[in-house]
């Protein structure tokens, strides 16, 4: 596949039903990642199939939206996807649908802003 332009990521992968997001712990990094494609699958409203990722997996957990692979091993994510229905794949991306905007990055973006103001108010006030 051709690349896709950053803002084209979102409607392009809601075409498909799985988001497949698997960076094995090689570093310190990936161990504890957020990657922006688990965002990204997410705003996508796909399921998602994940290996056993600290992070990520209390997210997947809590919101209900796809399978955690039990070990990073290729056969392994090949039979979590395998075992899954339709019924179910639909439900994790009907979850993915029902907590997307929670999931989205505005609701950070307004915290982020709320943290400059407050940081410029006080800087404003105390140098009056």
């Amino acid at each position: 596949m051709d690349p896709v332009k950053r803002e084209e990521i979102i409607p392009f992968c809601n075409k498909f039903d799985i988001g497949v997001i698997f960076l094995p712990p090689t570093n310190f990094n990936l161990k504890y990642c957020l990657a922006n494609k688990f965002f990204e699958m997410i705003q996508s409203r796909l399921a998602l199939a994940i290996g056993p990722d600290i992070e990520m997996s209390k997210y997947v957990k809590r919101y209900d939206l796809g399978m955690i692979v039990e070990d990073w091993s290729s056969s392994s994510l090949a039979q979590s996807i395998k075992s899954k229905d339709v019924s179910k794949l639909r439900h994790y991306k009907q979850q993915a649908n029902k907590h997307a905007k929670e999931l989205s990055s505005l609701n950070d973006n307004i915290n982020f802003l709320n943290v400059i103001n407050s940081y410029n108010s006080k800087n404003l006030d105390n140098s009056l």
